[in-house]
């Protein structure tokens, strides 16, 4: 594109020369100069302009050791040591770079870089590890833009996990007012985004606890959460023991683990509270309840009692546990 509109220049000035050139002598002195130059320069810039522009749309190749991730950056480290990632960077390095350019837009400010990858991660990550030139696409973003552009490519792609995808979200959340925003100006669901960032929002100690955050699936995240209301500090303390394990459990048994700590489950059968006992009771039109558990018995009647009744209640209870 940039040799057809560098082409397209010359043409245009060569015919504007040569129009002028054939003008007679009588018309040339009616024609102002300066006019003609007016056109000729505005014209002139225009097509610059153009040719400026696909020079940053071609393809351009770049060391990829002067270009870094995103603000928006969305994969876990995990995500370059899968035995797909590894398959890409021998297929990079068979044919000398990656065939599917990246996009990236130029930074300013940054001594050690000079792009940033908008998408294009995983390409990125293999180039510098085969040694190979990156093919890029240079574009004018800014970030409302670069996130959007991310979140095109990111939707074309099935392998971007929960964990990622709210990961993604929540950068986003830095130019989107709200969730709902961020859903509707870039065509995803406000369910989708909702449930991404309630995985990606869990613990640091529950993510952890799995081999790779890309194992945890959407509809685990609200158990997870409940086990963590319940008993927090149990759930983070069987999360931490299994992050030591030298050979991590699968994901199903993980969740499994977790959401048993929640329950209290694995505690010695001594230690395990009671199921308790609860009754409703009726006296007259005063309803009640009467509960006992965990070494503790209580009564509720609602009802206002008068002294005297509250007296001959006292002294009933102390008969009965005499």
């Amino acid at each position: 594109m940039a040799i057809g509109l560098k082409k397209k220049f010359e043409e245009n000035r060569a015919a504007a020369e040569a129009a002028r050139a054939a003008q007679p002598s009588g018309e040339r002195r009616h024609t102002n100069p300066r006019a003609i130059e007016i056109v000729g320069n505005e014209t002139i810039i225009e097509l610059r302009e153009q040719l400026e522009q696909a020079k940053d749309r071609a393809v351009q190749n770049i060391d990829p050791t002067r270009a870094r991730p995103s603000v928006f950056m969305n994969r876990h480290p995990s995500a370059f040591e899968t035995e797909e990632f590894l398959e890409l960077v021998e297929d990079i390095r068979a044919t000398g770079g990656n065939t599917v350019p990246a996009v990236v837009r130029r930074l300013a400010g940054d001594p050690s870089h000079d792009f940033e990858i908008i998408a294009g991660l995983r390409r990125h990550a293999a180039s510098i590890r085969a040694g190979t030139p990156l093919k890029v696409y240079v574009e004018k973003l800014d970030d409302r833009q670069a996130f959007e552009t991310m979140t095109r490519e990111n939707a074309k792609r099935k392998d971007l996990s929960p964990w990622e995808w709210g990961r993604h979200y929540d950068a986003g959340l830095r130019i989107y007012q709200t969730q709902k925003e961020l859903a509707a100006t870039n065509g995803m669901s406000h369910a989708h985004v909702s449930r991404s960032l309630a995985v990606f929002r869990l613990p640091d100690e529950v993510v952890g606890a799995f081999a790779s955050p890309g194992e945890i699936q959407f509809e685990w995240a609200t158990p997870l959460e409940k086990a963590m209301e319940r008993a927090g500090e149990k759930v983070r303390r069987a999360a931490l023991e299994i992050a030591r394990q030298d050979k991590r459990p699968t994901a199903v048994e993980v969740l499994k683990a977790l959401l048993d700590a929640g329950r209290g489950a694995g505690r010695p059968a001594g230690k395990r509270k009671a199921a308790g006992i609860r009754r409703s009771i009726q006296i007259g039109k005063a309803k009640g309840t009467l509960w006992s558990q965990g070494g503790k018995t209580g009564f509720e009647l609602k009802a206002d009692l008068p002294a005297e009744k509250l007296d001959a209640l006292e002294r009933f209870l102390k008969t009965l546990l005499a």
